[in-house]
């Protein structure tokens, strides 16, 4: 049984109706499952995610009354074949998913797997995430007992601290893109705001996975920040403790400031980003065993930043995405995630012209100055590779 199960609550805080809301759509979903998928192929189905892990965030309106905020993420695991499975059901499940989304407001997600591929899945923050905090809607809590290579937060693997400080650092890529946009909206704003809230978590989470010591819960990891870095003021990364408090209230109780303005924006994306810095050069170079001082030393780094990978299948992936043009030179035989450390790294803290040489180098494109020039062919890669 997960820690969640035993505390029997999605949230931290949220009220009994809140809580009660979760059940039914649980239910729902439950049902909704198996009037598509035959129940004997059917080996379990659990909430992940944060209300799975117990910490979904509740949100207020301005009339006192609790919403839901977060996506409802559940795995369906199937007998067999996730990619025969999913040819199958795929598009019954995902049109149920779809159903649930517009009944209840709130994005319902499925995602088609089997108990044999997670067992057979190398450590990872999400799994180690989903086998420690989830609950069951099908199945029961001996389904994951002979997981025990995702519950061990010490065996997450380095790159997957540089991974979640990627994808967190690229929201706040796709937020200075929208400042440099000819306009600036509301929704630009809610986006930035949730962007900047979710790399507070990130910064110390990335630390923290980086030392052997994640935990699932949002939570222990902020009592594991007070512990290591309090009150020390002098220590390098202190910062981090005003951060992460604040990307907790968030994940917890999210909270926007409607109509933010750009450059209200803009002064909050000056205050993280040398923080932000200093953790994903402290990351990279504990990943990669080679001292990152600056910007330009991480830029200028001649060694692969994917060793882990395998060059006839980079130069394939290069091939494919890019075409057999992308192929010449070093970084042809590279695995094209590198491209993305690159292109984030020189968009939020190089100079130019460094800046404009490296996302030209990295994505391909020939104007380069301005991030709308290439901003299209990094949320590609991104997509594809992030």
């Amino acid at each position: 049984m997960s820690q969640t199960e035993k505390s029997g609550r999605y949230t931290v805080d949220g009220g009994s109706e809140l809580e009660s809301r979760v059940d039914r759509i649980l239910a729902e979903t439950g049902d909704a499952v198996l009037s598509v998928v035959p129940e004997n192929l059917v080996e379990g189905l659990a909430l992940c995610g944060g209300y799975g892990r117990g910490e979904g965030g509740v949100f207020v309106d301005d009339e006192g009354r609790e919403h839901l905020y977060n996506d409802l993420e559940f795995f369906l695991f199937l007998k067999g074949s996730p990619a025969v499975n999913t040819s199958r059901f795929g598009s019954d499940v995902h049109r149920e998913a779809e159903r649930l989304t517009e009944l209840h407001g709130i994005e319902v997600e499925l995602k088609i797997s089997s108990m044999d591929t997670l067992q057979r899945s190398h450590p990872s923050m999400f799994y180690y995430d989903l086998v420690m905090g989830h609950r069951w809607v099908i199945g029961d809590a001996g389904l994951f007992e002979s997981m025990d290579q995702h519950r061990d937060g010490s065996a997450i693997p380095l790159s997957e601290a540089t991974r979640l400080l990627m994808n967190r650092l690229s929201g706040l890529v796709f937020t200075r893109a929208r400042l440099e946009g000819e306009s600036w909206t509301e929704e630009d704003s809610d986006f930035a705001q949730r962007n900047i809230a979710k790399t507070s978590l990130a910064l110390w989470d990335a630390f923290l996975t980086a030392q052997g010591l994640y935990h699932w819960s949002c939570v222990e990891r902020g009592k594991r920040l007070e512990d290591q870095i309090g009150g020390n003021a002098g220590h390098e990364f202190f910062d981090l403790v005003r951060w992460h408090a604040s990307g907790r209230r968030f994940k917890l109780r999210p909270h926007l400031d409607r109509g933010l303005r750009g450059e209200e924006i803009e002064a909050r994306l000056e205050e993280i980003l040398p923080i932000a810095r200093k953790v994903w050069l402290w990351v990279e170079s504990e990943r990669l065993g080679h001292a990152f001082e600056n910007i330009e030393a991480y830029l200028h780094f001649r060694k692969t930043k994917t060793p882990d990978t395998f060059w006839v299948k980079n130069m394939l992936l290069n091939a494919r995405f890019f075409g057999w043009q992308a192929v010449a030179g070093t970084r042809g035989f590279r695995y094209p995630r590198e491209r993305l450390f690159d292109s984030l790294t020189a968009a939020l803290w190089a100079n130019e012209p460094l800046r404009s040489e490296t996302l030209k180098a990295a994505t391909r494109r020939d104007n380069a100055g301005r991030y709308a020039d290439w901003i299209g062919e990094y949320e590609r890669l991104w997509g594809r590779f992030g």
